[in-house]
């Protein structure tokens, strides 16, 4: 569905306006930021103003949202991922990326039957440089422990989740990101021992070598 201005005044204008709806099916999400993220996504671009009307190519807004069914990344996987997004000229802006977490409802008998136990929710900006900059705040609740592990392939002993009233912002670049922020963490156990809850005051920084 597309919608283009090329005469104003009864002359050809050199900035035409345009308004168009794209439906994209099964994009790769591999082919477009690198193997470390697998998935076919199902996603709807809008170029023109937010209420529908055309815009000069010179002006030209691009607003989107997009759904994974099956989104893998970090030797984990997410269930019915989405994202609303609009692109300007230096950074992807994102209104909002929902993470569904889930978990097996019987790992041994029905591993691919899975019920919904908690939610990463990320809103910012992700730069379009060769090493992009983060502006992100993270939000998150019902994320276990051993999802964290394999995301950052680490051995971890503790049992538990990170729950509701956790919040963290993203900075620095993808190759040096910087994370500040609160961790709220219950249900913990380690050695079948409970230890109830806590919160962690995270700051991290990758610095230069």
């Amino acid at each position: 569905d597309a919608d283009v201005t090329l005469f104003e005044g009864g002359h050809t204008t050199s900035d035409p306006r345009l308004k168009a709806t794209i439906e994209l099916h099964g994009v790769e999400l591999a082919d477009l930021v690198g193997e470390g993220v697998q998935g076919k996504a199902h996603a709807t671009i809008a170029l023109g103003t937010e209420d529908g009307k055309p815009l000069p190519l010179s002006r030209l807004q691009v607003r989107g949202q997009a759904q994974v069914p099956d989104l893998r990344f970090g030797r984990t996987h997410y269930r019915d991922a989405t994202v609303k997004f609009s692109l300007g000229p230096e950074a992807v802006v994102i209104d909002e990326l929902v993470l569904p977490v889930h978990r097996s409802v019987s790992p041994f008998h029905a591993p691919q039957v899975t019920m919904p136990v908690g939610e990463i929710v990320a809103r910012g900006s992700v730069g379009l440089q060769d090493d992009p900059e983060l502006d992100l705040d993270v939000k998150a609740r019902g994320v276990p422990l051993r999802l964290v592990a394999r995301l950052l392939k680490v051995d971890v002993p503790v049992r538990g989740r990170i729950d509701e009233g956790t919040q963290l912002s993203v900075r620095g670049s993808l190759r040096r990101p910087s994370v500040a922020g609160t961790v709220q963490l219950q249900g913990l156990s380690a050695e079948g021992i409970a230890l109830g809850s806590g919160q962690l005051e995270v700051t991290s920084e990758d610095l230069p070598a």
